[in-house]
């Protein structure tokens, strides 16, 4: 995750960078940058676009085309970082899940047979049977159509080898 953030930041300062630079090349009556005034406010900018605010008014200039193309690259760019950071961090959270999910299914299980052993007597509708019930825990399969996640994958990988 943190390999995404420092990904998303240098992108958001390279593009903080050209933008802050490009906009000198407009001059008004107020010698406005529409990137910012300083660098600090170019980065603030630069994120604002990563985030979806796309405020285009001020590339009104010599190199308008070459503005609008970076601003596009700019808001592709970050998009993706962000959208890589958020399937990330999900992939993340389902693995952790998925690797206590055979634990809790168990536990689950053992606790609805306790709730329920007390919902009727056995010995009264079995009396006459000539068998004994067994509960036993069924064992997982490994099979190789299911999805297991990146942790249990790299514990079967090191016991087997």
């Amino acid at each position: 995750m943190l390999s995404f953030l420092f990904v998303f930041f240098i992108a958001i300062f390279a593009f903080a960078n050209a933008f802050f630079i490009l906009g000198f090349n407009k001059l008004t009556l107020e010698g406005d940058n529409y990137a910012g005034r300083n660098f600090v406010l170019a980065v603030i900018y630069s994120y604002w676009q990563a985030l979806g605010q796309w405020e285009t008014g001020g590339f009104k200039q010599p190199n308008e085309i070459f503005i609008s193309i970076l601003w596009l690259l700019n808001t592709i760019i970050s998009l993706i970082i962000l959208l890589n950071l958020v399937i990330a961090l999900m992939g993340d959270t389902f693995d952790k899940v998925n690797e206590s999910a055979s634990k809790v299914e168990i536990q689950e299980k053992a606790v609805m047979i306790c709730k329920n052993e007390f919902c009727f007597s056995w010995w009264i509708f079995f009396w006459w049977a000539r068998y004994i019930l067994v509960i036993s825990p069924e064992t997982a399969s490994s099979g190789a159509g299911e999805w297991d996640g990146k942790v249990n994958q790299l514990k079967t990988y090191i016991e087997n080898s």
